[in-house]
């Protein structure tokens, strides 16, 4: 289902003052307990924790600098591949957040600078916990 405010959203996204929307309700809290669940099911079981990001695996995995999943003392991320399975609640969610970033990007893929700029990526879903308060990281773009 795509939200009635698609104009809001395009709107706030080119907004220099904010570059990100955010929407209350998009997700059922049922919905976003089982996706909680699914997370951390995955954070216990998995092998593949990695200190460098691997931005095109076509398996979710962890990275973590410190290779260690901590909450509260390590920053880390789940990095979901699209192309990975995952449970029909993670599937559904996914396909929701996809259908309203398609109808965002929508109104960009007529610019040609744009369209090169998506050559070649592919869709992932990146979940990031952090550790203990640092400097961050520098401003940068996520497609």
């Amino acid at each position: 289902m795509i939200h009635q405010n698609i104009t809001d959203d395009i709107h706030n996204l080119l907004n220099p003052t904010k570059g990100y929307a955010f929407r209350r309700g998009f997700l059922e809290p049922r919905q976003a307990e089982k996706y909680r669940s699914d997370c951390a099911r995955f954070l216990q079981t998995t092998k593949r924790i990695y200190k460098n990001i691997h931005r095109y695996s076509k398996r979710d995995y962890i990275w973590s600098p410190d290779r260690k999943v901590v909450p509260g003392e390590f920053t880390y991320r789940i990095y979901q591949s699209l192309q990975d399975k995952h449970s029909s609640d993670t599937e559904a969610i996914f396909d929701q957040m996809l259908s309203l970033r398609n109808a965002i990007e929508e109104t960009w893929l007529t610019d040609g600078r744009y369209r090169a700029s998506r050559e070649g990526l592919y869709d992932y879903v990146q979940v990031t916990t952090y550790g203990k308060h640092s400097q961050g990281i520098e401003k940068h773009n996520d497609y």
